[in-house]
């Protein structure tokens, strides 16, 4: 009699051991696992007429410019050429402009529709 009762709970020791070992390794698999949309959120650049900030990213990082200011501003960018790189249009007080960065290299961008306020957009490999 006692066998089978110490079976029964080694059976269940066992089974409560194998449900864990299953848990444990799909919490693991969720974590692990990035949503599609959420692989790169990129960085926020906050606009305002005193503040074009400058910042560092990687190459295919994504740069969000957010106008935190009362009035319009622009992201613009040209190439040595006069090329247009980057133009975000017209952006409205709490508008917002995305680009993705795809190649290395320093890019000097304006926010201000007359040019005097410019920063910096540093991406590396």
């Amino acid at each position: 009699m006692q066998c089978k009762i110490l079976g029964g709970i080694a059976g269940y020791i066992r089974l409560f051991c194998l449900i864990a070992l299953v848990t444990a390794s799909l919490v693991a698999c969720i974590t692990a696992t990035p949503a599609p949309d959420q692989t790169n959120p990129g960085i926020g650049v906050d606009i305002t007429s005193t503040n074009c900030p400058s910042s560092i990213v990687k190459a295919g990082d994504q740069v969000t410019w957010t106008n935190k200011d009362r009035s319009e501003h622009v992201v613009h960018a040209e190439a040595d050429d006069g090329s247009v790189l980057i133009d975000s249009g017209i952006l409205q007080p709490d508008d917002t402009f995305s680009f993705v960065f795809t190649q290395a290299g320093t890019y000097t961008y304006r926010c201000s529709a007359d040019e005097a306020i410019n920063g910096t957009i540093t991406v590396e490999q």
